[in-house]
């Protein structure tokens, strides 16, 4: 997915509205602060898909010539030969996860109906992603199923954890992501808009948190346990931005549980810190004893993450 690192940082930055939209306004009724609340959370909302789609504009369809006919892309999936190695697919379905997410806590931090706001982030996300792909369809990228797929699979895991804190408190989808140094190179010479993807700089992490079992909840000798996370993570290295002995792995390894992490010093603030630690992973904190190379077989190492 060619801008995952840009919605992360637009996750991030909107939801800030909710902490500021959850201060009660000084001489103003509790239906006026409410009202007040919903307003910048929508506005919010509004905000990070304008952002989105002006930048996705700008770096990939503004001045590109439009086909005068609908093409089609049949990209694949995790074929090693594949233009991403599946990091891509990957970037999609955690792009509208993170998205539906997002955007689901910033309007129920303005005030929003809970339901109401899932079905709205979910409706904005399939939206703008189904935008995205006709506009490829027309502007010489192709439009990709593939791509499709992906994209209803990750709205698909944000609604069932929004509907199971049970499952949501146990498991956590993260995007790990540190710019590598080909697109560091590519955006200092051709500036932000022509960077191209940065896949070799993304890591796709399923993470189990160690708190969430039973004996580790109880015992009190247990306890830096709660601070761990068993992952699976996924990277392809080598694709993207420049082709260079491409290669996908596949690692099984432990993490930081940084949702243990909680900043700030009132309820909105901590709430916030909790999402974006459920959708990002820092870099170097995950450690990796056992990787693979899906297509080469196994190896052992001790290498942290990015």
């Amino acid at each position: 997915m060619r801008y995952s690192k840009l919605i992360a940082l637009s996750v991030v930055a909107a939801l800030a509205a909710p902490v500021a939209a959850s201060t009660p306004v000084l001489g103003q009724g509790a239906s006026e602060a409410e009202r007040t609340g919903r307003e910048r959370s929508a506005i919010a909302v509004a905000g990070l898909y304008a952002g989105l789609y002006g930048y996705t504009a700008m770096a990939w369809y503004f001045g590109k010539e439009v086909s005068p006919t609908f093409q089609w892309r049949d990209e694949g999936w995790f074929g090693k030969d594949t233009y991403a190695g599946g990091a891509d697919k990957l970037g999609h379905l955690w792009g509208n996860y993170a998205l539906v997410r997002g955007a689901t806590q910033i309007l129920r931090g303005g005030g929003w109906d809970a339901r109401a706001s899932l079905w709205v982030s979910t409706a904005l996300s399939a939206g703008f992603f189904t935008l995205s792909e006709i506009q490829d369809g027309y502007h010489g990228y192709g439009f990709s199923v593939n791509d499709m797929y992906a994209n209803g699979i990750g709205i698909l895991l944000a609604n069932v954890m929004e509907r199971s804190p049970t499952l949501d408190r146990s498991l956590s989808l993260r995007m790990q992501y540190f710019p590598s140094q080909a697109f560091i190179n590519h955006a200092v010479e051709d500036g932000p808009f022509n960077s191209p993807e940065d896949y070799s700089g993304q890591t796709v992490l399923l993470s189990y948190h160690l708190a969430e079992l039973p004996g580790v909840k109880s015992a009190r000798s247990l306890g830096w346990m709660r601070a761990l996370d068993v992952s699976i993570g996924y990277e392809a290295i080598g694709y993207l931005p420049e082709r260079d002995q491409p290669r996908q792995n596949l690692f099984l390894g432990l993490s930081l549980n940084m949702e243990r992490l909680v900043f700030g010093s009132n309820q909105p603030a901590r709430s916030v810190s909790r999402l974006v630690q459920k959708l990002y992973a820092p870099p170097l904190t995950v450690l990796r004893p056992w990787a693979a190379d899906p297509f080469q077989g196994s190896t052992m190492s001790t290498q942290t993450g990015q």
